[in-house]
């Protein structure tokens, strides 16, 4: 009799410790859990989350990080949800990001760039909405360039920047790596969509 426990013991360990197939006898190696059917899927628990910045339902001492749900909540959004170990995160699906879009978008056009002397880039819309970026790291990279004159009348490699500035006119180019072109933009009314010039 001890001899059968111990063997049913030792089975029971071995099967414990390798991949489990549901549907299969032959799990894939690289998984954990490898589950296969040909009309069935795979369940994810669903939870009421009311509040995305709290673990709960789930109490808050035992949640790990990355724990997967579906939440049913339709006022904090119904959806699948993991634990970043902050907040429910929601995974993006197609709506979501097409709602984004058709939020955002609003054929807005840029009128203006302002490069300072501290490399600050700014963009100006229709909308008088501007947006800036600092641009120090891509000038310490060489990845910005400014000039009077055009990169190509200064002789510039295009393999040396991604962007250059022309600090007379105002013109900006843009590097594929082996030639200069002058970025041109034009509106809907046939005029410039922007104007460049750096402060002094």
């Amino acid at each position: 009799m001890k001899k059968v426990t111990t063997l049913v013991l030792l089975i029971l360990s071995v099967t414990i410790t390798a991949q489990v197939g549901i549907g299969t006898l032959t799990p894939n190696v690289s998984a954990q859990l490898d589950i296969k059917s040909d009309s069935k899927g795979l369940l994810i628990p669903r939870l009421n989350i009311d509040n995305l910045s709290t673990a709960s339902p789930v109490s808050s001492a035992t949640i790990n990080e990355s724990l997967l749900v579906y939440n049913t909540n339709s006022t904090s959004g119904k959806g699948f949800y993991y634990w970043n170990g902050v907040l429910w995160e929601k995974l993006v699906d197609i709506t979501t990001v097409s709602n984004l879009i058709a939020t955002q978008a609003d054929n807005q056009q840029i009128k203006n760039f302002f490069l300072n002397s501290s490399n600050i880039l700014t963009l100006e819309l229709e909308n008088a909405i501007s947006k800036s970026v600092d641009l120090s790291s891509l000038l310490a990279e060489n990845e910005l360039l400014t000039g009077k004159g055009s990169p190509i009348s200064n002789s510039i490699d295009p393999a040396t920047g991604i962007l250059y500035v022309d600090t007379n006119s105002g013109e900006i180019y843009s590097s594929d790596g082996n030639s200069w072109s002058p970025i041109v933009s034009t509106g809907v009314d046939g005029k410039s969509a922007y104007q460049t010039w750096l402060d002094a």
